[in-house]
């Protein structure tokens, strides 16, 4: 049965969201295997020493107090390093995709507020941010994402998408389904979501030059990536939506009434069309949920994480 629980915005925010750690830890098996191919940066916040983990050599620009470094990882066989690899073997993790465009630093606020025992990790996608790859498609995104976590030796994980990251995490649910424990979708892409300027997006001449105005403030202006995933999101959103009913493991959907990028009714046609689904709806928030409203968005993750748990 769906429910649909309204949920007040309207919540205060942190202030300083951390300081850059250097003494970090990486939830990163390919560190051990592969050292040359990955950079791994952590968030540490003050108040509760709790870090968060990137696929990312970059501290987002967010965190006020952090300073930009490039990190090389080498083999520690003994200490934290160790004990933190036996740990990410047993345990779950959280991980938090961004929409498009975005980076790791969109989830910023939300890690910091959910809670220490929660193993987070947060990626850059393809095209974005410090991920060299380029972009790729919705399919392409869901099989890199499996195979960060191979690297980082993580069983399974819940996996949180924001927008067209909701998109990636429904498609690595239907590719790997015994490696995403749980789903939430955040504005997530889904039926019904395309509007007539997503195809003017998407047009020759049009697009390109949308995509570059869109783009232009964004660090590293990643208009490419952004029209390159305009264009999968015409051509292949088809494709993702006839595999939904294949999707059943525990999947939160998340939305405002008022966004006016993603329509509500495509959260609730995602509501009626997944298998094992809830969806709450949010006031104040809008589009970017996971920005405007962080405290509201950790704590139905963090509530999320701990039903799903409770059903093993």
């Amino acid at each position: 049965m769906s429910v649909v629980r309204l949920v007040d915005g309207a919540v205060g925010r942190r202030g300083a969201l951390g300081r850059f750690n250097s003494n970090r830890r990486c939830h990163r098996n390919s560190l051990y295997r592969r050292a040359h191919l990955d950079l791994c940066a952590s968030w540490q916040f003050p108040a509760s020493g709790k870090r968060v983990f990137t696929g990312s050599s970059q501290v987002p620009s967010s965190v006020a107090s952090g300073r930009r470094m490039s990190l090389g990882l080498q083999w520690v066989s003994t200490g934290q390093e160790a004990d933190m690899v036996t740990s990410l073997l047993q345990r779950s993790a959280v991980v938090l995709l961004h929409g498009q465009p975005g980076d790791v630093s969109d989830w910023a606020a939300v890690a910091s507020a959910l809670p220490d025992e929660v193993d987070v990790v947060v990626l850059d996608r393809p095209g974005y941010g410090a991920n060299p790859l380029p972009p790729a498609t919705i399919d392409g995104n869901a099989r890199w994402l499996i195979s960060e976590l191979d690297k980082a030796g993580i069983r399974d994980a819940i996996v949180v998408g924001h927008s067209y990251g909701g998109g990636v995490a429904l498609a690595a649910a239907a590719l790997a389904p015994d490696r995403v424990r749980g789903l939430v979708l955040i504005s997530s892409i889904g039926p019904s979501c395309l509007k007539w300027w997503d195809y003017l997006l998407a047009a020759p001449i049009v697009g390109p030059v949308a995509s570059i105005a869109m783009c232009a403030m964004l660090p590293g202006a990643p208009w490419r990536s952004f029209l390159f995933e305009q264009r999968e999101l015409v051509r292949s959103l088809g494709r993702l939506l006839g595999r939904l009913d294949a999707i059943d493991m525990p999947t939160l959907i998340i939305a405002d009434p008022a966004d006016s990028v993603v329509p509500v009714a495509t959260a609730q046609l995602l509501n009626e069309q997944l298998l094992d689904s809830k969806l709450e709806l949010v006031a104040e928030g809008g589009h970017s949920l996971p920005k405007t409203i962080p405290d509201t968005i950790a704590a139905a993750i963090a509530a999320h994480v701990a039903a799903v748990g409770a059903r093993l």
